[in-house]
């Protein structure tokens, strides 16, 4: 929302600032889940795909934000971000209720 209502440097500075916070939590989340939710035996396989799946979408995200706003301005970027965070959050709703895999 900020980038629509203030598109320049400082405008991005504090929307990176903000998305930037919610890093850690993320990692550390994932991390507990995959501890919860593997057996030891490929803990290590499935820390390398809960990485690869991250930086995969980070620089999806990266890209397809680029293109956005070099296409049709920082509205339309900004408008596509709300949305997949809104899908994203969606999917976290829906899945919230149910259990984890036994080991």
């Amino acid at each position: 929302m900020t980038g629509a209502v203030w598109p320049a440097i400082p405008g991005l500075m504090v929307m990176l600032l903000v998305g930037g916070t919610a890093i850690a939590p993320l990692i550390a989340s994932s991390s507990q889940l995959v501890q919860a939710c593997v057996a030891s035996s490929r803990i290590t396989e499935a820390f390398t795909w809960v990485n690869t799946a991250s930086a995969t979408g980070i620089a999806a995200a990266a890209a397809l934000t680029g293109t956005l706003v070099t296409a049709h301005g920082v509205s339309t970027a900004t408008a596509a971000v709300i949305g997949l965070v809104t899908i994203a959050a969606g999917s976290a709703a829906v899945n919230l209720g149910s259990e984890s895999p036994a080991r």
